[in-house]
């Protein structure tokens, strides 16, 4: 056989040139950190097994996977209602008739670490962070000493102030809602429950209102919902932190503001990135003839907006809906539920990004069937670097945490967590 020297003397050379080049790609920089970095973990995320729930506390929710038990700890209870700020987590369980258990926990250097479990003194119906406190609130509580005709009065508010610091009560409050509610005239037998804690960020906090008759408060617990009386307006308090009442904001625009879940009320509430609260109302009563919608509340300012309202019933069909979630800017995600005919344990597990100044509405694609999502009373979601993440519970699956791009309303899988039939909320501490 012929071979041509100089063809062999090139391939050699090509040889000898592509293993000096692969040797010389393989070697260590000098520079090059001998472990690369591990990326920061910042959120909580509460996932749910069979008859257990764990706290994990993971660096990524956009892709992976984590076991549900190989990560944090074990949570005391199960269910735990979410509220994350102040850089703290707080879940509230919610235990019926009786007072609520509470669990909470900070950042100490890049580790997730316990501050303490604690009793809510009576049970919560809302809750949510203002100033250094974190303010657990429920209402049909009685005023000591106090009576109407002879018999105890039982139309009064208890506000809790934690601190944030160790979760211990700073103070509690209980005031007679029938004096807040003076305008309604001197002969007002309804009294006024109360939904979402917003801090405004200017020493106020705003709380929604809800006006019901009477129904008997259980000793250290409170009353559940009566029938709703006001169903065609919307109230809205301002107090500052010794409860003063600073304002009341009132429209017949919509209903009353609240999402409901037995006898809970869901903070409907929102603020945009600029500071103007966003008051919606998800239509939740089949007697009210107002539409779901939303207000507006500029910010500092004394008074609804005259000039906006947001018809939502217009942009989504006629759909009711529970949650509203901050996402970025003056966009918000909302769960709406699956059905026109609802109760308070309807499930919930349609969602649309709104843009609350544009009054634009757009379903969200790329999440499971809604017959096939689980477990979405309590969950909650998260805006982060202007996207959203949303935990999301599937039938026949483990549970997964959701990406949603709020320009395009589309969702996909991120973070899965393995062993989890649910997971109730996610945020960054």
């Amino acid at each position: 056989m012929y071979i041509n020297n100089q063809t062999f003397k090139k391939g050699l050379m090509l040889s000898l040139l592509a293993g000096s080049t692969a040797f010389i790609s393989c070697k260590k920089d000098k520079n090059e950190p001998e472990n690369p970095p591990v990326a920061e973990k910042q959120f909580l995320i509460d996932a749910k097994g069979t008859d257990k729930s764990f706290a994990l506390y993971v660096s990524d929710l956009e892709s992976g996977e984590v076991s549900i038990s190989s990560n944090f700890e074990e949570l005391p209870e199960t269910g735990y209602f979410w509220s994350f700020g102040q850089n703290t987590a707080v879940g509230l369980a919610y235990k019926g008739q009786t007072p609520g258990i509470g669990v909470s926990y900070k950042r100490n250097a890049d580790k997730l670490e316990k501050i303490t479990d604690f009793q809510v003194p009576s049970r919560f119906t809302t809750y949510g962070f203002f100033d250094k406190y974190f303010v657990v609130n429920v209402g049909g509580q009685t005023l000591a000493g106090q009576q109407i005709n002879g018999k105890d009065r039982n139309d009064g508010a208890t506000f809790i102030f934690h601190n944030v610091s160790d979760y211990k009560v700073a103070t509690q409050t209980t005031i007679g809602t029938l004096e807040i509610t003076k305008d309604l005239g001197k002969n007002n037998k309804e009294i006024a429950s109360f939904s979402g804690i917003l801090d405004r960020g200017n020493g106020e906090f705003l709380s929604s209102m809800i006006y019901s008759e009477r129904n008997q408060p259980r000793p250290g617990s409170g009353s559940t919902t009566a029938a709703i009386t006001k169903l065609d307006s919307i109230w809205v308090a301002a107090f500052d932190k010794n409860m003063n009442l600073k304002r009341i904001y009132k429209s017949d625009k919509l209903g009353y503001s609240s999402g409901r879940f037995r006898s809970q009320y869901i903070s409907q509430l929102g603020k945009a990135d600029n500071g103007d609260v966003y008051v919606f109302s998800g239509h939740f009563e089949k007697g009210s003839t107002k539409p779901a919608g939303a207000l507006l509340i500029k910010k500092d300012a004394t008074d609804f907006d005259k000039d906006y309202f947001f018809n939502i019933d217009q942009v989504s069909g006629g759909h009711p809906f529970r949650s509203v979630f901050h996402i970025t800017g003056t966009k918000f995600l909302i769960e709406f539920y699956n059905d026109k005919n609802i109760n308070t344990n309807s499930p919930a597990a349609k969602y649309a990004i709104v843009d609350a100044a544009a009054k634009t509405l757009t379903w969200v694609t790329g999440l499971p069937d809604p017959a096939n999502i689980t477990s979405t009373v309590g969950v909650m979601a998260m805006g982060y670097k202007g996207k959203c993440y949303l935990p999301v519970a599937e039938k026949d699956n483990d549970a997964a945490i959701y990406v949603i791009d709020p320009s395009t309303a589309q969702a996909k899988k991120g973070l899965v967590v393995k062993g989890a039939q649910g997971i109730r909320g996610i945020g960054k501490i």
